[in-house]
């Protein structure tokens, strides 16, 4: 990967997957806080109703998913209309909108208000879990797409490591504090839009929709550093060509046509999997289950963080192990590891609670099945079901069938959310 291509990542990642990490991850550390200030909130009211917490706290967490749904219908109409990059720009004003609300919370003392700006920036993130891998997949050659892919979940797992550290009650997760957290987060998006202006549009965009052959053939050469291109500009012509016989695709097409629709049912497979396979509720809830463990409250804390520090590190390595071993080997290695580990951590749940004597040493043996859980997450379905769909689809079909699996991935998440707190 050439330092101008890797400069790109960096930069579409920066922001867009950086948001989707750390919103999907601050709420874990601190939510006594979060919970203690709702309630006050509602007693300063007073009112004669009883606050349900368990309802108020799940629409909290949810609609930051429920936002990503709202955001993931629009992916196929700004990547088509603004251009990669263009929209990519374009969905940092959610963010900062998001971060401005609920910011105001405290000041305007309603919790209405910071599930509002929840909302918000999941609509940014909605729309950047599908632009982003578009961008990625279509600035990056053969040999290095699949590390080029997996930089977006890299990104989110760094930004749910970063969210971890700044929600420790000793650094930003305070009632006084958490709205600074929520503004130093915003910082990536800032620097993301400064960075953008450098970094070139997807040339299959420039070539393919604008018809556009000398800007292309401009961003080629800028992404790999060489005007020795003619390789990459013949495969565009021909890609072209093929695409020019062929009819669009529209969202009837996508269902009707089995060369679509085979894929596309694939890349929706991997996605719920990747939803509902448990790492959700490591994320949102690690804390409440290390309590329920009788883990003390310091040591949630720091488990949580080693956890998110695992995902982050061995995220990093899938950049390299996807090349060598492929997506279908990683991600069902990834998937039935899981597997195997969920089972071994459901036992140990159980001996837990049905043998006392067993209690200790099977709180840390689930301990130890959660950071397995982890690993095996990160190593391949974590990361390959964001960007499997815009690689294996052509260009007129990526939009769309990008839209549809994130949209499907996105509404998993909400339901998960809504649901979630009732198990834990």
């Amino acid at each position: 990967m050439s330092g101008k291509l890797a400069f790109v990542v960096f930069s579409a990642t920066l922001g867009s997957a950086f948001q989707h990490g750390f919103h999907t991850g601050f709420v874990n550390i601190p939510d006594n806080m979060f919970l203690e200030w709702y309630d006050d909130i509602h007693k300063n009211r007073k009112t004669d109703s009883k606050l349900d917490i368990a309802t108020i706290w799940s629409a909290t967490l949810s609609a930051f998913g429920i936002g990503g749904f709202v955001g993931g219908l629009f992916v196929a109409l700004l990547a088509s209309s603004l251009g990669r990059k263009k929209a990519l720009l374009c969905t940092n004003v959610f963010v900062f909108l998001g971060v401005a609300v609920m910011c105001l919370a405290p000041f305007s003392r309603s919790y209405e208000i910071f599930i509002v700006g929840r909302f918000l920036i999941g609509i940014g993130v909605g729309l950047n879990s599908g632009l982003c891998p578009i961008y990625l997949i279509e600035i990056s050659q053969d040999h290095n797409r699949g590390a080029a892919g997996s930089s977006y979940n890299l990104m989110v797992s760094f930004g749910i490591f970063m969210s971890q550290i700044l929600g420790l009650p000793s650094v930003l997760g305070s009632p006084s504090l958490w709205t600074v957290a929520i503004g130093v987060a915003a910082l990536p998006s800032i620097l993301q839009v400064i960075l953008l202006v450098f970094c070139p549009e997807s040339p299959k965009f420039l070539y393919i929709d604008q018809e556009d052959e000398d800007e292309a053939e401009e961003s080629l050469s800028s992404l790999r550093c060489t005007w020795d291109i003619d390789n990459e500009l013949d495969e565009l012509r021909e890609e072209t060509n093929i695409l020019t016989e062929a009819q669009d695709v529209t969202f009837c097409r996508l269902f009707n046509d089995q060369t679509i629709r085979s894929p596309l049912i694939i890349c929706t497979v991997a996605m719920l999997g990747h939803q509902l396979c448990g790492s959700n509720a490591i994320f949102l809830y690690s804390c409440s289950i290390m309590d329920s463990l009788n883990f003390t409250e310091r040591t949630q804390h720091y488990v949580t963080i080693g956890l998110g520090f695992t995902n982050f590190v061995i995220t990093l390595a899938s950049l390299i192990l996807v090349e060598y071993l492929g997506r279908k080997s990683l991600i069902l290695i990834s998937f039935a590891g899981m597997t195997f580990t969920t089972l071994c951590l459901t036992i140990s749940l159980v001996l837990l609670e049905k043998n006392e004597d067993l209690r200790a040493s099977m709180a840390y043996a689930a301990l130890v099945f959660l950071f397995l859980f982890i690993i095996l997450f990160a190593l391949g379905a974590g990361s390959i079901p964001w960007f499997l769909t815009p690689e294996l689809h052509n260009h007129n079909a990526r939009p769309m069938a990008t839209a549809v699996v994130v949209t499907v991935g996105w509404l998993t998440n909400f339901i998960f959310s809504m649901t979630g707190i009732i198990l834990y």
